[in-house]
């Protein structure tokens, strides 16, 4: 029946929406049972014992919806490039969404303050626009490659890099400033951003976004720096001018720093092209290809981390009270509730603890043991098993139905 061609899949996108929101709230309201209250731990280690809630809600959202851009098509064996490409991206849209609402309410528990759900969409937006916009666009891509590489598959993935060198040049502060989300820095900022600009020999913008996570951001493509409301509230002025300093840092990195970045904004495109790939060359062709991500991965990290010291060491010396700098630092790991120590070694960022060390501070705390990371992916293995038997079940029930 000619109906059916539509409502099966609606009913698979409503689906998958409820099923990425409770296996998300279950998994985030098991993972977080052991946190302690916000009053009765010192923030080291309300910040170790929630960090792999965060991990958990912060990759789960991802993980279904990359799991059902690639498993809608073939469960349910659409040959229709058009169709498939609509309802893969739909549903995967539909996980994204609903798994990323799910974790709302854990602000409330876990940081002691409550966050609205329109200001945690707000915040996944910025954190796509700021720090992902290259995965979620090859990510988008998925859905419209072929099966083999040719002039089709050439043209998608061409348009998937012009939207990231547009959104790399000045389009990601167009759609933030387009959903309300940047506006301009009061007077009192804009002056010390200039002033410390010109001292570095570097001119630059300044802006501020509405966004609840105390954050400092710089844009080395277009000579901006921002920085987060929540910043602004916590921060006094020396402080705020140290880690200004730090960010304009960023501004003025070497060459080499910048094609290293601009490059890597690209380097996971033979990982989400996986399938025209493989269907030209084989597997071998594809792990080929994911070598090259590997090995520049690797090099880009190890340029990332050199250009946060060096940064770090700029927020150092431009300190105007000693230890400004340090106590900036911890007051944006103990807001965010990042540990002070993680487990991994190769971070773009070093450790909170060793960064104050660094910075001329002993913690009047001793080293704190890192968060463990098996909740997390423990967590995440399961959600990924119960998607994929999940969506195996309901292409059975629509194959079964579309033959009634």
């Amino acid at each position: 029946m000619r109906y059916l061609s539509v409502i099966l899949p609606l009913v698979l996108i409503g689906a998958v929406a409820v099923f990425s929101w409770l296996v998300t709230w279950l998994g985030a309201l098991v993972i977080a049972s052991p946190i302690k209250p916000p009053d009765r731990a010192h923030w080291t280690e309300r910040a170790r014992s929630a960090f792999p809630l965060w991990s958990f809600t912060a990759f789960t959202p991802v993980v279904l919806g990359f799991l059902f851009i690639v498993m809608v098509p073939v469960v349910l064996q659409i040959d229709d490039a058009p169709q498939a490409s609509w309802v893969a991206g739909t549903t995967a849209l539909a996980a994204f969404i609903m798994s990323m609402l799910a974790s709302t309410g854990t602000e409330a528990r876990v940081r002691g303050r409550e966050v609205s759900l329109l200001d945690t969409v707000k915040g996944w937006l910025i954190t796509v626009l700021l720090f992902l916009p290259s995965l979620a666009v090859f990510g988008a891509m998925i859905p419209f490659l072929p099966s083999r590489l040719n002039w089709h598959a050439a043209i998608v993935m061409a348009v998937a890099v012009l939207v990231i060198l547009i959104l790399r040049y000045g389009g990601d502060l167009f759609v933030l400033r387009t959903f309300g989300l940047l506006r301009e820095p009061p007077a009192a900022l804009r002056e010390m951003v200039a002033r410390l600009a010109a001292d570095a020999g570097v001119q630059c913008r300044c802006y501020v976004v509405e966004w609840k996570s105390a954050n400092a951001v710089a844009f080395t493509s277009t000579n901006v720096v921002a920085f987060s409301t929540s910043m602004l509230e916590i921060m006094d002025e020396k402080e705020l001018a140290a880690v200004a300093s730090h960010e304009i840092a960023h501004l003025c990195e070497p060459r080499r720093a910048q094609l290293a970045r601009f490059f890597g904004s690209f380097l996971f495109l033979p990982v989400f092209a996986a399938g025209p790939i493989i269907g030209t060359f084989g597997f071998g062709g594809f792990v080929i290809g994911l070598a090259f991500t590997a090995l520049g991965y690797s090099g880009l990290q190890r340029v990332a981390r050199a250009m946060e010291v060096r940064a770090d060491a700029a927020g150092h010396a431009s300190e105007v009270d000693e230890g400004c700098y340090a106590r900036a630092l911890e007051k944006l790991y103990a807001y965010n509730l990042v540990p002070a120590v993680l487990r991994q070694k190769r971070m773009t960022h070093p450790h909170l603890y060793d960064r104050l060390l660094a910075a001329g501070v002993t913690p009047a705390y001793p080293r704190p043991a890192p968060p463990p990371n098996w909740p997390t992916l423990v967590a995440d293995f399961i959600v990924a098993m119960s998607a994929f038997m999940f969506i195996s079940f309901l292409g059975a029930v629509i194959h079964l139905l579309a033959g009634i």
